[in-house]
């Protein structure tokens, strides 16, 4: 009897010994492929990392071996390293470069999209530059400038205005024009070839590529096999409204864009108009490019960083905070018998950028066309124009143009400033502009877009 009490427990026994090694066999078995899977996943990581820094040494690689040639556009180009294989390409965006780089991790393929601008050459370490030679520069009033001043040979005046002796305060030196110092040309082609590309792609609604929609709701329906869409109506969005531009599409409107409610636009997209394209109520988005014919007004309480490009008037006003790096850029030629200014920010507007405006004036023009900035409004970075300026709000970065513009009834000045403020000292750290400034490009890195799920 007692033997087979025994027999029967030393069978339990060898029983749960079994059990307990199985539960334990299958527990490290758990944890082993818990790690293989992690493992997994941690040289997936390592591997995706890998390529994206060979996505990024290739940007910099095709950098280097454009920025003394007149290369414009670079459709494919390909090299080898550690046998990985780096496709790269480069293609204007507005006054800047979109530069691609696509790199395969297992699956996957890494695609690296940078936006490329040039670094501001020395002459941009300035407060002012006039490229007018004949006048003296005036400061009256309560004017205050922080930073160097280039000037015609009879240099910087500190004036009385109307019996009030000037009051505010000049730090930096004074350097006449010509001498080791040239005001900058630009080269204005990136510019002028997206304008003309604009307005022939306006024309060209018939092509396979292209949709055309004349009913509001199907701009919802974006297509990834077409990533234009032509709309031939006047395109109104209406206050507590909201409407998005995806990424990487573009949106022409054959009329005027009427933005009373909310315009999102997704990076690298654009929104083009045939005519006027006008924000009372809020654009935001980055990287992204808005075209208008005649009229481009961002006002209301719009938030956004792109490229705002015309042939006609620019306007910045309300609320507006243009961010850093936007720019403003216009062509407009010829008078058409309203205000002269051709730029202008106004009300409480900021903008965190760059003014372009190089079209040259001459003694019967020159108060036909002209860039302003309001009392109230800033701008942090860079004005460039061959024509006039007018300054009455405060300017944190340099300012470049043929002349300055002054008017108090019934007298107009001529190169004089009175209670602005100028300091180079408060531009964006590594100032970055559209390119072309200089022959001999120094690129510089305005943003990254990494994509790991390209086909």
């Amino acid at each position: 009897m007692f033997d087979d009490i025994r027999n029967k427990e030393e069978g339990s026994a060898l029983i749960t010994v079994l059990i307990i090694t199985m539960i334990i066999s299958l527990f490290i078995v758990g944890i082993l492929g818990a790690l293989y899977v992690q493992v997994s996943f941690i040289q997936r990581d390592i591997n995706e990392a890998k390529a994206q820094y060979k996505a990024e040494e290739g940007v910099f690689r095709l950098l280097d071996s454009v920025a003394n040639r007149a290369v414009t556009r670079i459709d494919t180009v390909v090299y080898v390293q550690d046998s990985s294989r780096v496709q790269l390409s480069m293609n204007p965006f507005g006054g800047v470069y979109s530069v691609q780089s696509i790199v395969k991790s297992g699956n996957k393929d890494i695609a690296l999209t940078v936006v490329v601008g040039e670094k501001a050459s020395s002459v941009f370490d300035k407060a002012l530059m006039i490229g007018d030679e004949t006048s003296a520069l005036n400061v009256t009033g309560s004017t205050n400038i922080k930073g160097d001043i280039i000037t015609g040979k009879e240099g910087v005046q500190e004036s009385s205005f109307k019996g009030f002796p000037f009051s505010g305060k000049i730090e930096g030196d004074s350097y006449e024009i010509g001498d080791d110092v040239e005001f900058p040309e630009f080269d204005t082609r990136l510019f002028q070839d997206f304008i003309e590309n604009t307005n022939e792609l306006f024309g060209k609604r018939n092509l396979p590529s292209i949709r055309v929609a004349d009913r509001k709701s199907d701009l919802f329906n974006w297509s990834s096999t077409r990533d234009t869409v032509f709309f031939i109506k006047d395109l109104v969005i209406e206050q507590n409204e909201f409407f998005e531009v995806p990424a990487n599409k573009t949106l022409l409107v054959d009329g005027n864009i009427m933005i009373d409610g909310e315009l999102k636009v997704g990076a690298f997209s654009k929104v083009l108009s045939d005519d006027t394209l006008m924000v009372s109520g809020k654009l935001e988005g980055t990287d992204f490019i808005a075209y208008a014919e005649t009229v481009l007004e961002v006002g209301g309480e719009s938030e956004a960083s792109g490229q705002f490009i015309s042939s006609g008037r620019i306007y910045v006003s309300g609320n507006s905070y243009l961010q850093y790096p936007s720019v403003l850029y216009t062509s407009m030629e010829f008078f058409d018998g309203n205000e002269p200014e051709v730029i202008k920010i106004s009300d409480q507007a900021v903008l965190n950028g760059t003014i372009i405006y190089p079209v040259e004036n001459n003694i019967a023009t020159r108060e036909l066309f002209r860039v302003k900035v309001g009392k109230s409004a800033t701008v942090r970075g860079g004005i460039y124009t061959l024509s006039q300026t007018e300054l009455e709000g405060n300017i944190l970065g340099t300012v470049a143009t043929n002349q300055f513009y002054f008017y108090e009834s019934p007298t107009t000045y001529i190169n004089w400033l009175k209670d602005v403020s100028v300091d180079v000292t408060g531009r964006p750290e590594n100032y970055i502009m559209p390119v072309g400034f200089s022959d001999t490009t120094q690129f510089g890195i305005l943003n990254w877009q990494i994509n790991r799920e390209a086909p």
